[in-house]
């Protein structure tokens, strides 16, 4: 009895060994495989902010009270955004780099909750949070839409309330290729 116990706790007591040894090492652990909420929310992101332009109102920092931020009033394209697994939990992290208006966040893949700022490459962001709905457009697109809801923001590292408080519609689509199924 002894032996098989020993024999079934072998694998277990390697694995934790592995597990020590990779975090000892310094090197990072592997990333969870992210699934098709990954390659669902690969496509061509956009965003609309309206009103364009607020005001940051009791900031942390006085010097930044009254700090307008604002954004074109047409939709912006955030270039390519790359969507991974989080390090440090069920998350997924989403991140874009090839625009003018940078979207940095995270995504609840269980209820589709995200958080984000959206950035103006001038030190100041707007914090938004809302919940992604899948659709489906008999014109031959699919993809995901978040009417999100921004309260507050940033002027440089100080944090601020906005007045008034913005609207930020995320926009995930993809064409579909005619004939081609749905995801």
């Amino acid at each position: 009895m002894r032996r098989f116990i020993l024999i079934v706790a072998l694998p277990l007591l390697m694995g934790t060994h592995a597990r020590q040894s990779v975090a000892a090492s310094g090197e990072p652990a592997p990333l969870p495989p992210c699934g098709s909420i990954c390659d669902e929310l690969a496509g061509a992101w956009s965003v609309t902010v309206a009103p364009p332009t607020s005001v940051m109102v009791t900031c942390a920092d006085p010097k930044a009270d009254r700090t307008a931020v604002t954004f074109p009033s047409e939709a912006i394209g955030l270039g390519e955004v790359k969507v991974a697994p989080s390090r440090s939990g069920p998350l997924i992290e989403l991140r874009s780099a090839g625009s003018s208006v940078r979207i940095v966040g995270s995504l609840d893949p269980g209820t589709m909750g995200l958080r984000f700022e959206l950035q103006d490459r001038r030190g100041k962001a707007l914090r938004c949070s809302g919940i992604l709905r899948k659709f489906t457009n008999p014109s031959g697109s699919e993809g995901w839409v978040g009417q999100t809801t921004c309260e507050s923001g940033t002027a440089g590292s100080a944090v601020c309330r906005l007045e008034p408080s913005v609207k930020v519609t995320l926009l995930v689509q993809r064409i579909l290729m005619e004939g081609a199924p749905s995801r």
